[in-house]
């Protein structure tokens, strides 16, 4: 309403003062002039609030010849109502004294000639502003269930994720445990017992969150990995290379789980031979690349990622095309010196914010 005042007052503006000056000898009282021009640009103020809610329910309808008939002779009724009020003002008002005075039936006449072809255009108007604004609002609306529905998939991915690590990885370490405990090893034992408490802790701490900065996931990791070793003693090796940049960088929630446990489970435990594991990430030409590689007994002859990928590759591939669609990725592939390679690459954020980070 206040945008439609505002159109009609300085329409009245301009109009008045373009009459005043193509007949500016003439004497006219400006004022009269612009008193005249404002009632017939202000009917149309009330006007557009409707306009607008006839032109959204249009964007809804079925369009037909019947109903553009329906809206045309409706344009023609509101055009024979504003007319006679414009006439009326202009008789009343007589804007063109001291040279001419008009009489009621000249009035409707000039307006008549004046304002009927407009009166068409502006309530056209008024019906295409309402149906573009009730679409760009559908638009608007359905882009946002598309969102809260990704994202109400992705916290699901995240739960079913959540859930696959804990029996497990629980069952492998309590395992772990009972076996230090028949070789008296309680102090080992108990270290290993109080890791596993604080890495569920953490999980469940960060499962309603789809982003957390890159080295909290890299904190969870190290826990994750410790308790990995003490199944494999001195057979297992971790090795970190992560430029300092890239540790606020923000990367979806359990990320790296799954890749970290592929490598021990597929790849390290596989052989018999001391096995190792590196972690590297690094930001180049505005991407974070993230690659975890072991030197294990690497894939089958004939593995394909796409079509033979497990839950956890599978899942992980889900949540990057969720939260980012095609401008993250995610390969796995042999390595030339052995063992295999997977690498996650992210859209890097210029100035990642912790706060924003944290509460996905």
């Amino acid at each position: 309403m206040l945008a439609a005042a505002t159109a009609a007052l300085l329409a009245a503006v301009l109009v008045s003062s373009q009459i005043q000056l193509s007949m500016i000898d003439h004497g006219h009282d400006w004022w009269r002039i612009f008193a005249w021009q404002l009632v017939g640009w202000g009917f149309w103020v009330p006007m557009t609030p409707w306009l607008i809610s006839v032109g959204a329910r249009l964007s809804r309808s079925r369009l037909s010849p019947a109903l553009w008939l329906r809206e045309l002779a409706i344009a023609l009724g509101v055009a024979l109502i504003h007319i006679p009020l414009a006439a009326l003002a202009f008789t009343v008002l007589q804007p063109y004294l001291p040279v001419d005075r008009y009489s009621f039936l000249a009035s409707l006449v000039r307006s008549l000639a004046s304002w009927f072809h407009v009166d068409l255009l502006l309530y056209g108007s008024g019906l295409a502003l309402g149906y573009g604004l009730s679409g760009y609002r559908s638009a608007r609306a359905s882009e946002l269930r598309e969102s809260q529905l990704e994202t109400e998939l992705a916290r699901a991915q995240l739960e079913t994720l959540r859930l696959q690590i804990q029996p497990h990885f629980l069952f492998n370490t309590l395992n772990s445990v009972a076996s230090l405990v028949r070789r008296k090893r309680n102090d080992r034992a108990l270290e290993m017992l109080l890791g596993l408490s604080e890495l569920l802790r953490s999980t469940l701490d960060r499962s309603q969150q789809l982003r957390i900065p890159l080295a909290e996931e890299l904190d969870f990791i190290s826990r994750y990995v410790e308790l990995q070793r003490a199944r494999f003693a001195d057979r297992l090796t971790v090795h970190y290379d992560v430029a300092e940049e890239c540790l606020e960088q923000p990367v979806p929630n359990f990320l790296l789980q799954p890749l970290v446990e592929n490598a021990i489970r597929h790849g390290i435990s596989q052989r018999a031979a001391p096995g190792s594991l590196q972690i590297h990430a690094r930001l180049e030409g505005g991407r974070l690349y993230i690659e975890v590689a072991d030197d294990g007994i690497g894939l089958p002859a004939g593995f394909d990622a796409a079509e033979q990928q497990g839950v956890g590759l599978s899942n992980t591939r889900s949540r990057l095309q969720q939260l980012y669609g095609e401008r993250a990725s995610l390969t796995v592939d042999k390595r030339t010196n052995g063992g295999t390679q997977a690498v996650v690459v992210l859209p890097a954020e210029l100035a990642p914010a912790l706060q924003r980070i944290a509460t996905g």
